[in-house]
Formats: C-alpha cells, sequence, structure tokens
C-alpha cells in the first residue's frame, strides 16, 4: 500500500486477520472501540507468509509512550505504532462477542538514524519529536538532549558503553577530570638539590613514563659567581643526553615549564654542573 494512505478494516463477532505490505515502512494503526468490543488484537510479521510473530508496538498517547510485543486484550481507543523497517505485516484480531472494532492502518516513512539541525539561515531544519525528558524520573524511551542528575561520583562502564552528560540539581554540567597514573593531568613531584657544586648522577631514577615537567635554579654560590649546567636525560653524564643548559650570572634565578605533558626522560635525570653552585629543582612525573 502507498505511503500514507489510510485503509479501514471493521471487525465484530468474526476472527479477522487484517494483512498488508509495509514496503520498509513503519505502521501507524489506530484501534477504535465501539460498544464494548473485548475481541483481542495481536500485531505480527511473517518471513515465509505462512509463519507469524509477534511484533513489537509503542503505546502512543501519553507522556511515556511503552514498548511492549504482548497481546493486546480489554481495548480501549488506542493508537499504536509499528517501528519499521517492516515487510509483510498482519493485525490479528480475535472474535469478539459484542461491540465492533474499526483498524485504521497506514504506512509512514521508516528511518533509522535522527539528525538535528539549526534552523538558521533561512533552512526549515529537522524537527526531533519526544517525550520532554527534564526535572522528572527517566521513564520509557524520551528524546533527551542532555543529561540525567548525578552529583556522585559515576561507577565505571564496558568500554563502547554510551554515558549520559551528568549534571547536579541545578542542572549544571558536572564534569570530573581524570588524575590518575596514567593521566599527564596528576600532580607533580620535586626533587631538591641545593648548594650543589658537584654533578648529581642520578637526581631521579630512571622509570617507564618519567617526564620533567619543568625546573626552577638559582645562582647561590658565597662569592656570587656565573654559574652553569646541564639538564640530562640519563643516569649519569657519561651516558645522559643534555636536553636543557642552563647559565646563571651572579645571584640570578631562572625556571621552566612544559608541562603538563612534559618531557621524556624515562632514561633518568642528571645534572651536569660545569661551573659554579646552584639551588635546582627538579619538578616530574611518572605517567603508566
Amino acid at each position: 500500500m502507498p505511503i500514507g494512505d489510510r485503509l479501514t478494516n471493521i471487525v465484530t463477532t468474526t476472527a479477522t486477520n487484517i494483512d498488508a505490505n509495509a514496503d520498509g515502512g513503519a505502521v501507524l494503526i489506530d484501534l477504535n472501540i465501539a460498544s464494548s468490543w473485548d475481541g483481542t488484537v495481536d500485531f505480527q510479521a511473517t518471513l515465509d507468509g505462512v509463519n507469524y510473530f509477534n511484533l513489537t508496538y509503542i503505546t502512543l498517547g501519553t507522556l511515556t509512550p511503552a514498548w511492549s510485543i504482548s497481546q493486546l486484550t480489554s481495548l480501549s481507543t488506542t493508537r499504536y505504532i509499528l517501528i519499521g523497517p517492516i515487510t509483510q505485516f498482519r493485525i490479528n484480531c480475535g472474535a469478539g462477542t459484542t461491540g465492533t472494532l474499526t483498524a485504521i492502518y497506514r504506512i509512514v516513512p521508516s528511518d533509522s538514524s535522527v539528525s538535528l539541525t539549526t534552523g538558521g539561515g533561512g533552512g526549515a531544519g529537522t524537527q526531533v519529536e519526544g517525550t520532554v525528558a527534564s526535572d522528572g524520573v527517566l521513564a520509557g524511551n524520551p528524546v533527551r538532549i542532555g543529561g540525567a542528575v548525578d552529583d556522585t561520583s559515576p561507577t565505571a562502564a564496558g568500554e563502547g558503553d554510551v554515558r549520559d552528560f551528568r549534571s547536579s540539581p541545578e542542572g549544571n554540567l558536572l564534569v570530573e577530570s581524570y588524575f590518575g597514573n596514567g593521566s599527564v593531568h596528576q600532580a607533580a613531584s620535586v626533587d631538591t638539590n641545593e648548594g650543589i657544586s658537584a654533578d648529581v648522577e642520578p637526581a631521579v631514577a630512571a622509570a617507564a613514563g618519567l617526564r620533567l615537567v619543568g625546573w626552577v635554579a638559582r645562582e647561590t654560590a658565597g662569592s656570587a659567581a656565573v654559574a652553569t649546567f646541564r639538564i640530562m636525560n640519563g643516569a649519569d653524564v657519561a651516558c645522559g643526553v643534555g636536553i636543557v643548559g642552563i647559565e646563571l650570572s651572579a645571584n640570578q634565578s631562572a625556571g621552566d615549564w612544559y608541562g603538563p605533558e612534559g618531557l621524556d626522560v624515562a632514561n633518568g635525570l642528571t645534572i651536569d654542573i660545569i661551573a659554579g653552585t646552584v639551588d635546582v629543582y627538579l619538578y616530574h612525573k611518572t605517567i603508566t
């Protein structure tokens, strides 16, 4: 039957099968009950034209549309939709003992995807309709753009699972930063080396994932003078690779920051003193 055409069948006290082809669409069905018709209705489909099975349907007309596959009994006038794509379908009407059932059905387009667009620039956009889900208990299958109130720490979800946005009771979006050994957003440790005039080998031991995120240095000789040193990636000066060279004038302080990612120094941190006396503070973290 063509999309949008409305067909009507009237059922009284005789069991009736209403068969049609939806051609890949969905089916909108109105069951109108008169004089207390007391039969039953099943929405069904078939793959071979012989064997039929019940289809999932949605009962419309309420704030919380309900999904079901069960036989309809104790009917009242109600609208239903069979979600497509559907080909051959049947409205299986059991015999009633009194009254009349009028079944009105039509095929509507079926699309498993939903596009959200804005209406700017003169375009009509795409309107998405569904039960509003805000400031209320989540029920049924509403259309939601937003999240659910949850101001507690979330539990872990499985890989590939869908997660809701989390909202405070006042509607503020909650974002929990990831701090842990596997994150660059974790606190750094400081290695303190004060009044040194000889190499420190190593200042920080080698470790997989070791990162230098910053340093601060100050010239501290009793008789102020120029101080020169290198920070190296390695366990000692002999095998280390220089990653930054610093020269400080008398009483000068200096520093730099490479965070939060930092510089890869998995071979360890060594301080190579070339001249003078300095205080050196190395800020580092280990990402595993």
